[in-house]
């Protein structure tokens, strides 16, 4: 008998609603965690104005991305090129700069398939650069400035071979790739002006003696601006930009 009524006290019963699943008037249910989902969206990319290249209905401005490395805008990085490109002259060796520019001015034209109007800039760039490193090499400077400019100068060379390098197949793609590629000489061409104004700088504070250089110099800078690149390119660059807005009005449908 006290067994029974040890028993008995030893747990509370439980109420009426307890034992109907209800706490407080309110049925109690597992709720159980939600499962991840394998279709899970991408992280945000670094930069999401180099996604929506081809988004939209064809008739939008290829977008651009700022650029703190004074040669204006970088033009849009898609994620199949990304993995080829410097964002800094940091990562880049620290060989003898001049001599692998020409180097990798020769590359990008190796590199370019079949598109003249690319070919026919960049042999005007290499044009513009040869007297250039001629007179760069020739000086044997040490300052720390020239060297930064033939840095950005190798940095943009070398995105230039990346972007080349994923020109893909494809109409779209093909012309996304060429404005890119054009616009990135555009870039060299403003880092070869940064060079020039440079080496101006430190040629005149030389001797005497090297006045007849700067002459030379002078004389060769109004022989290049008498070509006018800067215009032919670009007229270039807004013919390509024409042509891929053609491209995607008729991927999309619109006219």
């Amino acid at each position: 008998m006290s067994r029974f009524f040890s028993s008995l006290f030893a747990s509370k019963p439980k109420s009426k609603a307890e034992r109907y699943g209800l706490k407080g008037g309110v049925r109690v249910v597992d709720t159980p965690h939600p499962v991840p989902s394998v279709n899970e969206a991408p992280s945000e990319p670094e930069h999401p104005e180099d996604q929506i290249l081809f988004e939209g209905d064809g008739h939008d401005s290829i977008p651009i991305r700022d650029s703190d490395d004074e040669l204006g805008p970088v033009p849009p990085v898609p994620a199949e090129v990304a993995g080829a490109i410097v964002d800094s002259a940091i990562y880049l060796d620290i060989i003898p700069g001049v001599q692998e520019m020409r180097t990798m001015i020769k590359q990008v034209l190796e590199h370019i398939q079949g598109d003249d109007k690319i070919k026919a800039e960049t042999k005007i760039l290499e044009s513009d650069c040869e007297f250039l490193f001629d007179r760069v090499q020739s000086l044997k400077s040490t300052s720390p400035e020239l060297n930064d400019e033939v840095m950005r100068m190798r940095k943009e060379l070398k995105n230039t071979l990346g972007h080349l390098s994923h020109y893909g197949t494809t109409p779209a793609v093909r012309a996304r790739s060429g404005l890119t590629v054009l616009k990135r000489i555009e870039r060299c061409h403003v880092a070869i002006e940064r060079i020039r104004k440079k080496l101006q700088l430190i040629q005149g504070a030389e001797t005497l003696n090297m006045q007849q250089q700067i002459l030379d110099v002078q004389q060769q800078m109004l022989v290049q601006q008498t070509r006018a690149p800067t215009s032919s390119l670009e007229r270039e660059i807004q013919a390509s930009e024409e042509e891929l807005q053609r491209i995607m009005r008729q991927q999309t449908g619109k006219k």
